[in-house]
This record gives C-alpha cells, sequence and structure tokens, in this order.
C-alpha cells in the first residue's frame, strides 16, 4: 500500500474540476504580430507629435533703422519731413533736381516751357477748329433748310399748274371742236393751243427748279457729313499731338525732378542731407 507506485497513482487522480482551454491557433498569432508592427510603423513615420509646453515670458526685437537712398544724383531743393518725425510709407521725404544747366538756363525748364507753349498752341487751334465746325455746319443746315422750303413751295406751285395745264388742255379741246363746227374762227384757236403750250412750258420749267432743290437739298447732306467728318478728323489729330506732347512733358518732369518717399512706416532718425547739398 505504501509502494512507490502506488504513491505515484494516487498523485496523478484528480481531486477537483479544472476547465482546460483549446491553445491559440499560429497564424492568429502571426497575423496580429504583422498588424501591431504595422500601425507602430505608420504612426512613427507618418504621425505628428509634438509636446506642448506652456511658458511665459516677453517677446522683444532689436530695431534697425531704414537707410532711405536715391538712385540719381542732383541737388536737394526741399525737404519734406524733420528729424524724429513720424511717417508713413509713401510720404515725401526729399524732392531732388536733376535737370542739367547751360548757358541758355535749366534744359528742363525750357522744355518744360516750350512744351507748354506748343500745348497752348494746340488747344487754341482745337478751340478755333470746333468754332469753325459749329459755324459751318449751322450755315449749311440753313441753306438746307432754305432749300427744303424752296422745294415745298415749288411742289405745291406744280401741283396747282399741273391741274391749270388739265384744264386748258379741256378748254383747248373744246376750242378745236368748236373751231371744226364753225363757231369760232381759227386765230381763236391757235391763240387758246399757244397758251395751253405755254403754260405746259412754264410747268416744265418749275419742274426742273423743283428738281434742282431737291439736287441742292441732298447735295448739302452730303457737305455736311463730309464737312464734319474733316473738322473731327482734324481735331482728332491736333489731339493725338496733344497727348504726345503731354507725355513728353511728363517724361521731362520725371527727369527734371525726383521725389524720394519713404520705404516704411516709423520715425525719423537723422536726415544725412539738407537743402541745397
Amino acid at each position: 500500500m505504501f509502494r512507490k507506485a502506488a504513491l505515484d497513482n494516487r498523485k496523478m487522480k484528480w481531486r477537483g474540476q479544472a476547465l482546460l482551454l483549446p491553445g491559440i491557433p499560429l497564424w492568429l498569432i502571426i497575423v496580429c504580430s504583422f498588424l501591431f508592427l504595422v500601425v507602430f510603423l505608420t504612426f512613427i513615420l507618418c504621425g505628428s507629435y509634438t509636446r506642448r509646453v506652456s511658458v511665459t515670458g516677453e517677446i522683444t526685437t532689436n530695431p534697425r533703422a531704414v537707410t532711405v537712398s536715391a538712385g540719381v544724383q542732383g541737388f536737394i531743393i526741399r525737404q519734406y519731413v524733420n528729424e524724429g518725425q513720424i511717417i508713413r510709407k509713401g510720404d515725401p521725404v526729399y524732392r531732388i533736381d536733376t535737370s542739367r544747366a547751360t548757358a541758355s538756363g535749366v534744359v528742363s525748364e525750357n522744355q518744360h516751357r516750350e512744351i507748354e507753349n506748343q500745348l497752348q498752341h494746340i488747344r487754341d487751334m482745337t478751340a478755333r477748329l470746333r468754332e469753325n465746325k459749329h459755324t459751318t455746319l449751322a450755315s449749311l443746315e440753313k441753306q438746307k433748310a432754305l432749300y427744303a422750303q424752296a422745294q415745298l413751295r415749288s411742289a405745291g406751285i406744280i401741283e396747282r399748274a399741273q391741274e391749270g395745264i388739265r384744264i386748258m388742255k379741256q378748254n383747248m379741246d373744246n376750242y378745236h371742236q368748236y373751231r371744226e363746227r364753225g363757231l369760232i374762227n381759227q386765230d381763236q384757236w391757235l391763240n387758246q393751243a399757244a397758251l395751253y403750250y405755254s403754260q405746259q412750258n412754264s410747268l416744265l420749267g418749275l419742274s426742273g427748279q423743283n428738281e434742282q432743290n431737291i439736287l441742292q437739298v441732298t447735295s448739302l447732306e452730303s457737305q455736311i457729313r463730309t464737312q464734319a467728318a474733316e473738322f473731327d478728323n482734324r481735331i482728332y489729330q491736333l489731339e493725338l499731338q496733344q497727348s504726345e506732347l503731354m507725355k513728353e512733358q511728363v517724361n521731362n518732369e520725371a527727369g527734371g525732378e525726383m521725389i524720394v518717399r519713404a520705404l516704411t512706416d516709423g520715425r525719423v532718425d537723422s536726415l544725412g542731407v539738407t537743402v541745397g547739398q
């Protein structure tokens, strides 16, 4: 009973209840490990992670002066600001005279004066052309109105004359019948026929005059359009010359003087030059 084999057999017997779970499959362990590595590497390579730290303090900068200079040489003729003055970006600081002087005077001033004289001459010519255009077109319009009225009167006269000619033609035909019947003599019929043809010739003259009036009205309308186009063309040419002279004047002013302006907002620390330098 106390043999070693009996004791070992007794130890191998179950004295309670146990729950045995099946083992985890190898393929599931491999898949989970692979997914963990993929997620970890993705987070390391593509993720963004910073550590947020709240600090208190004051940010300070070292202000530096901005040097304003001009790209041309000349004389300072005006100073717009003083030391210590607060200025804004684009405010004028200096005006520099870059013109050249000769025995006849300052070149830029002489050119400016000459251009102004030419511009004034062109303005005067343009004003005279506009006045002449108005006068000429008004005169042509007046003539056209007179001829149009004459044409209307002659048309009315012709209409009444045609009615009279028609009546005289009937009278002449009646006189011809009277002569054949022996009621009147040959001389009376001839007088009536001569009167009819005379009135007919007068009607032809009136018709010709009426046609002349119509032609005059048409001709005047054409002259009005032609004269207006010619005046407009000459005025346009003068305006082109004026525009070119104004451009030349702007270039001359740009070459004669230059304004030095502030590059940014700030305070004037020091001025290196004064008027006259």
